[in-house]
């Protein structure tokens, strides 16, 4: 199907389920979110920093029953990652951007060994964890762009969507 707004697709995510574990995306030009897709149930996310919104591996709502005291190095740090990328975004919001966001991103979460603090990009198997960030995007609805890059490989790719868009102005 395809929908033009997140208004529309309102109407549709919060009634699917999946199998296991999903986070999917969703923006306009206005803003964006999540939707946080599970077997047991679906949730919307809301923006938590003006119009900003981010996730990690884990799914944040309550419908998932996760404990506060979920343990912070399993599923690849994302109780910390998530935990730093709300602290760090939430200092000044109004300096909030794409940039702002890549140059977080860049930043790993263990430094020789040791917890880094307040970032969220890990790289290498690291303290028995065999895992590393596979891919981190950051997006910017209103322009129709995405940057996109697999950390491992190379530096950030910009890509220009809007071509693909038809004005709905």
């Amino acid at each position: 199907e395809d929908y033009t707004s997140v208004d529309e697709v309102d109407c549709l995510l919060p009634y699917v389920r999946a199998s296991a574990g999903l986070n999917i995306m969703a923006a306009d030009p206005t803003r964006a979110r999540y939707y946080e897709l599970g077997p047991v149930g679906s949730a919307m996310t809301q923006p938590e920093f003006g119009t900003m919104t981010s996730r990690a591996n884990l799914s944040y709502s309550d419908i998932y029953q996760l404990p506060d005291t979920y343990p912070d190095r399993i599923a690849e740090y994302s109780k910390p990652r998530r935990d730093n990328i709300v602290k760090f975004f939430s200092d000044d919001p109004s300096t909030n951007d794409d940039f702002k966001a890549r140059s977080y991103l860049n930043k790993e979460i263990v430094a020789d060994g040791e917890d880094a603090d307040g970032s969220a990009t890990f790289l290498n198997n690291m303290m028995g964890i065999d895992s590393w960030t596979a891919y981190q995007t950051v997006t910017k609805p209103d322009q129709r762009k995405i940057w996109w890059r697999i950390p491992t490989v190379g530096p950030w790719q910009e890509i220009d969507l809007s071509k693909h868009f038809t004005p709905t102005n």
